[in-house]
């Protein structure tokens, strides 16, 4: 294991991890994309319909934080994990990103607590699920 200070990573995880070059979303999305977000943000809304001040925490939440944005009004307080989220998602009350791999950011996040936890379409993105 090495450590930079803020977390640790595997030796494996470092050699098999490149540069990412960009984030879901970053560069527009398709109409299945965007069809795709809309349903599952509704899924989510139906199971989560009746609460409010809820902590979630969106694990790749793509450049644009689409499911923590259509949660806004219910929320506490949002975070989400991506290598990259846009200014303007960042400005938003409440919400907090971590611009990071989620296996650099959770260890970060470890005496937190969140109601809900979003991994939606992301396992198969993760370097080292291990490590989660």
């Amino acid at each position: 294991m090495q450590s930079d200070g803020l977390h640790e990573q595997s030796d494996r995880t470092m050699a098999t991890q490149p540069e990412r070059a960009e984030t879901y979303g970053q560069f527009g999305a398709t109409f299945v994309d965007r069809l795709r977000i809309y349903l599952v943000g509704l899924t989510i809304n139906r199971y989560t319909s009746k609460r409010s001040g809820l902590d979630v925490l969106d694990l790749g939440c793509g450049y644009h934080a689409g499911y923590l944005k259509a949660m806004h009004s219910r929320l506490r307080s949002g975070t989400g994990i991506d290598y990259r989220v846009s200014e303007k998602v960042q400005n938003i009350p409440r919400l907090r990103f971590v611009q990071d791999s989620i296996e650099s950011a959770l260890p970060r996040l470890a005496g937190e607590q969140f109601d809900l936890v979003l991994f939606i379409s992301v396992l198969e993105h993760v370097w080292d699920p291990l490590s989660c």
